[in-house]
């Protein structure tokens, strides 16, 4: 029983971490942009 929370935790963190550093990526991206334009 604790095995399998903790393997579905695990599971679920990973894509976590893989959308919040797409999320940074795409707002340093923006940040770029903008200050390019002004």
């Amino acid at each position: 029983m604790i095995q399998t929370v903790t393997t579905t935790t695990t599971t679920i963190r990973m894509p976590l971490i893989v959308i919040v550093s797409i999320i940074l990526i795409l707002l340093i991206i923006i940040i770029l942009i903008k200050r390019k334009k002004s």
